[in-house]
């Protein structure tokens, strides 16, 4: 079975609109969004309603990541900081949860994760749901690791690092150091074979360009090709600029985009 797998959109859509329109060249079974739909990006409902022509098209599974709980407890009048936001992340998320006039939790079937023939696909790490460390360290694919072999898994995808990188370890050794996730080149991993995937993000990579994975899925091998995604980034950051943000806020949110704006 063949996925095509988005995450970190964060109010991106500029960077949706161009990743709908390369889907019809691509021929694929089940779209996977691995969360994190708000938030950063100031184009919230646009960003929703695009989700939701996705899911009237395809056949989609919705991942709920730290960016989708943290509006589920807002509109619950729970607390929804799990964690002390800084000054310009706490501004986005309020801007963001003034301009929901739904109930974001109704809007999708969400589910913590989603698992294909030893395949795991999940927002953060494999820790329960709520944990949302990430993986960058050693240490910290190490006990991801150490979760897929004791659960008897082949694999697993995530998003949430912005940050795409990926190792892989045969017959308990690891094959190769944490190395990034080549770009437009197909990464093949046999039965034999373990791995963890963290994928870059659609709307606001870091270290990285705008991408999305396709993974082709079967019972001996599994083969993922990061893809490249090319938009009017200007644009993107032009919304934010003409937002009510405070200046400060403004400042760091276009940072992000700073090494790869024109």
């Amino acid at each position: 079975m063949k996925f095509v797998v988005v995450n970190d959109i964060h109010a991106n859509s500029v960077a949706l609109k161009e990743f709908m329109v390369g889907l019809r060249n691509i021929n694929f079974d089940k779209l996977i969004f691995l969360g994190d739909a708000l938030t950063y990006g100031v184009d919230v409902k646009e960003t929703i309603d695009l989700l939701h022509r996705l899911e009237e098209k395809y056949d989609c599974v919705f991942i709920k990541g730290n960016h989708e709980q943290i509006y589920f407890d807002y509109q619950n009048n729970e607390n929804y900081q799990y964690k002390k936001f800084p000054n310009f992340l706490l501004e986005s998320i309020l801007h963001s949860a003034e301009q929901l006039s739904f109930i974001l939790e109704d809007e999708f079937e969400w589910v913590n994760s989603f698992c294909y023939k030893g395949v795991i696909f999940s927002h953060a790490n494999l820790f329960e749901y709520s944990n949302w460390s990430y993986l960058n360290t050693e240490t910290d694919f190490q006990s991801n690791y150490n979760i897929l072999v004791s659960s008897k898994l082949r694999g697993a995808i995530f998003g949430h690092t912005h940050r795409a990188k990926y190792k892989k370890y045969k017959g308990g050794v690891v094959d190769y150091n944490i190395l990034e996730l080549p770009i437009h080149q197909t990464l093949s991993f046999s039965s034999n074979d373990i791995f963890l995937v963290t994928n870059g993000s659609l709307g606001q990579p870091r270290g990285s360009v705008s991408s999305f994975l396709t993974c082709d899925i079967n019972s001996t091998e599994v083969a993922i090709t990061s893809i490249p995604l090319s938009y009017d980034i200007a644009l993107h950051c032009q919304s934010i600029t003409e937002s009510s943000l405070t200046a400060s806020t403004k400042e760091k949110l276009l940072k992000y985009y700073d090494k790869v704006l024109p």
